[in-house]
C-alpha cells in the first residue's frame, strides 16, 4: 500500500505521475478511481509530466498504461485545473519492475471532516495483474475492499455454484485472482455485524469469457456518516478501462426493521401494525420494541398503525409508505399523537424511520449509539452530550422524529446530559453501557415522554430510554443523582438493594448510623409516592416494603436529626 505524504484542502483533483529520470525499461499500470470524496470526484492523470487522462471521474478506469519501470516513479496530486507538474501538492513513490503489469486503486478520503472513518488518501497498488485468465472458459477476478467504511466481508458464489470464495477481506486489500466460470454467477457478501447481500456477475453475457477483471467494494455502507456520497456496491473494471460496471442485486435480501412504539398517546398505550394490508405485529406496548425482523422489500411496505384490539387493517388511525425511506437494516419508530384534545402540543402520529442501522457496535468492547428525538412537547432541538467518558456531544441539535449520527463510544458507565435548544441543561441521564452489558451492540436511545404530563393527559414524564436489537421492553436510563452522599455528611455511604427491587427494598446508611429516621419517597418529578414513619435503625439498615408501588424510577429521601441522605432505586416486577 502507498499511502499519501500529505493533503491540502481542494474542490476537485488529479493525479500527476512524473519520471524523475529517464528509463528504457516499461511497467503497465491500469489506474482505478475509487475515491468516494466528493472533493476527488474528477481527476486528470499526467505521465511523465503529459497528460493522459483528462476529467478523469470516480468509478472509471484506464486500461493498462505503459509507464516507465524502475524506482523513482513519483505520483503526485495536484487541482484538476493544472498546467503541469509544478502543480504538484502531495506526492506518492513507485518502484515498479520492468514488464510487469500493476492495478492501482485510487482509494480514501482527502476531507477528514464529514467522513467517517476517514482514511487517507491512498494508491492501493497490485501485481503481478493481467489482462486475459489463465484458463479457457474462465473469468479471472481481481477483489478489493475499497470501501472506506465497510467492515471486512467474506464472500461466496451460490448459482453455479462455486462455494466459498474468501474470508474476511479488510479494508484497502486484494483478494488475489479467483477463476470463474464465465456464467450468470451471484455473488453473495456477507458484511461482519451488517448482513448478507447478493449481487449477479452476469460474465458471459458482458463477453468477459478469457478475461481478468477487478471488483472494487466502492462507496459507502452508511452514506448519512459521510456527507450522503454513493452507496455501497459492488462495480466491475475492465482490462481495456473506461466506466466501471455496476454488479447489481439479482436477488434483494429482506429489508430488516426494528419497531418501537413511542407514542405517549395513552389512546396508543398498545398498537397494531399491519404491512400491506396484513398483520404483522399484534400489541406491541409503549416504550417496547420489536426484535430486528425481515420483511419483503419486494412489496408495497404500506405500513398502518391500528389500535391493540384492531381486527382488521380498517381500523387503522392513520398509513405511511415506508418503501422509499427503507434500507437494508432500519429502525422504525412510532411517535406522535391521535387524539384530538387533551395533548399540547398536538402532534400528529408518525413513523419515523432511520436507515443504515446497526445492530452490532464495531468491537466488543465498543456500543454504537442512535440517538432519536420523540418527546412531542419537549425542547426542539436538543443536544445530548456525554458528560463523563470524553466523547463530547453525542447528538447535536436533534429536531423532534430525527435520528443522530452514530456514535462508537468505548462501553463504559458514562453520564449523558440533555441540553434545550439555548444551550441550558435540562437533566442528567446515567447510560449503565459496562454494568448492563452494552458492549458490541447497537442502541437506540430515545428521548420519550411529555415534559409537562399536566398539559398532556397526565401521560408519562419525560425521559432517556434505550432499545437493543433483540427488543422487548426499553430500559430506562435512570436520572444522575450522587448515589451514597449525604447532604451534610458525605463522608457516609447508602446502599440500597436488591436494585431493582420488588416487593421490598432494603437501605444500608453504614455501621455507625442508628438514629430515628423518617423517610419518603417520591417519583423523579418530586411527587411524593409514600411517608415512612420514623424508626430506629438497626446497624445502619432500614426495611421499606413496596408492594404498593409501580414500577418506575424513585428517589428515597432518609431524614435524621443532622443530616439528609438520598438514594436512587428502581421498581421491576
Amino acid at each position: 500500500m502507498i499511502r499519501l505524504g500529505h493533503t491540502l484542502p481542494l474542490l476537485t483533483a488529479c493525479l500527476l505521475v512524473h519520471a524523475t529520470s529517464t528509463f528504457a525499461q516499461t511497467a503497465q499500470v491500469q489506474l482505478i478511481h475509487n475515491s468516494a470524496d466528493a472533493a476527488a470526484s474528477i481527476v486528470d492523470v499526467y505521465i511523465n509530466g503529459e497528460l493522459d487522462q483528462d476529467d478523469m471521474a470516480f468509478r472509471t478506469a484506464t486500461a493498462f498504461l505503459n509507464v516507465p519501470a524502475g524506482p523513482g516513479l513519483e505520483i503526485g496530486l495536484a487541482p484538476s485545473n493544472s498546467t503541469g507538474s509544478d502543480d504538484v501538492i502531495a506526492s506518492f513513490e513507485l518502484s515498479l519492475s520492468e514488464g510487469e503489469q500493476y492495478v492501482a486503486v485510487v482509494n480514501g478520503i482527502i476531507s477528514a471532516a464529514g467522513y467517517e472513518p476517514a482514511p487517507e488518501l491512498s494508491l492501493a497498488l497490485f501485481s503481478p495483474a493481467r489482462e486475459s485468465s489463465l484458463s479457457s472458459g474462465t473469468t479471472d477476478i481481481l477483489m478489493f475492499n475499497g470501501s472506506t467504511d465497510a467492515p471486512g466481508f467474506s464472500m461466496e458464489e451460490v448459482a453455479v455454484p462455486v462455494g466459498s470464495l474468501f474470508g474476511s477481506l479488510p479494508y484497502g486489500e486484494f483478494v488475489d485472482y479467483l477463476s470463474m466460470p464465465s456464467a450468470n454467477l451471484s455473488l453473495e457478501l456477507t458484511m461482519e455485524g451488517v448482513g448478507t447481500y447478493s449481487y449477479a456477475a452476469p460474465l458471459g453475457p458482458l463477453g468477459l469469457q478469457d478475461r481478468a477483471v477487478v471488483v472494487v467494494a466502492s462507496g459507502f455502507v452508511d452514506p448519512m456518516m459521510n456527507q450522503n456520497g454513493p452507496g455501497f456496491g459492488l462495480w466491475l473494471a475492465e482490462p481495456g478501462g473506461g466506466d466501471l460496471i455496476e454488479l447489481v442485486g439479482q436477488e434483494v435480501l429482506p429489508t430488516r426493521v426494528q419497531w418501537i412504539n413511542n407514542s405517549a398517546d395513552n389512546a396508543l398505550s398498545v398498537i397494531d401494525i399491519y404491512l400491506d394490508g396484513s398483520l404483522l405485529i399484534n400489541d406491541l406496548a409503549f416504550r417496547t420494541a420489536t426484535a430486528f425482523m425481515d420483511i419483503d422489500p419486494d412489496n408495497d411496505n404500506i405500513v398502518a398503525i391500528a389500535p391493540g384490539n384492531s381486527t382488521n387493517v380498517f381500523d387503522a388511525f392513520e398509513e405511511f409508505d415506508l418503501g422509499e425511506g427503507a434500507g437494508r437494516s432500519n429502525v422504525a419508530v412510532i411517535n406522535g399523537i391521535v387524539t384530538s384534545v387533551g395533548y399540547e402540543p398536538f402532534v400528529p402520529l408518525s413513523v419515523d424511520v432511520r436507515s443504515s442501522a446497526r445492530e452490532m457496535g464495531p468491537d466488543n468492547e465498543t456500543v454504537s449509539l442512535l440517538f432519536h428525538h420523540g418527546s412531542t412537547d419537549a425542547d426542539d432541538p436538543i443536544d445530548i452530550n456525554d458528560q463523563s467518558g470524553g466523547q463530547g456531544t453525542l447528538a447535536d441539535e436533534l429536531a423532534y422524529g430525527g435520528f443522530s449520527l452514530y456514535a462508537d463510544v468505548p462501553a463504559n458507565d458514562f453520564i449523558l446530559e440533555v441540553v434545550d435548544g439555548g444551550g441550558e441543561p435540562i437533566e442528567e441521564y446515567d447510560a449503565l453501557a459496562a454494568t448492563d452489558h452494552w458492549e458490541g451492540l447497537g442502541v437506540t436511545v430515545l428521548a420519550s415522554g411529555f415534559e409537562d404530563p399536566s398539559a398532556n393527559s397526565g401521560g408519562p414524564r419525560f425521559g432517556l430510554w434505550a432499545a437493543f436489537p433483540e427488543g422487548g421492553s426499553l430500559v430506562e436510563l435512570p436520572v444522575h443523582v450522587n448515589v451514597g452522599v449525604a447532604e451534610e455528611a458525605a463522608s457516609i455511604e447508602v446502599k440500597a438493594w436488591p436494585n431493582p427491587a420488588s416487593d421490598e427494598v432494603f437501605v444500608s446508611l453504614g455501621n455507625e448510623v442508628n438514629d430515628q429516621l423518617a423517610a419518603a419517597i417520591t417519583d423523579l418529578t418530586g411527587r411524593k409516592v409514600m411517608d415512612i414513619p420514623a424508626v430506629d435503625l438497626v446497624n445502619g439498615r432500614l426495611r421499606i416494603p413496596l408492594t404498593t408501588m409501580t414500577n418506575g424510577s424513585y428517589l428515597l429521601q432518609v431524614a435524621g436529626d443532622e443530616s439528609t441522605y438520598t438514594v436512587p432505586f428502581q421498581v421491576a416486577r
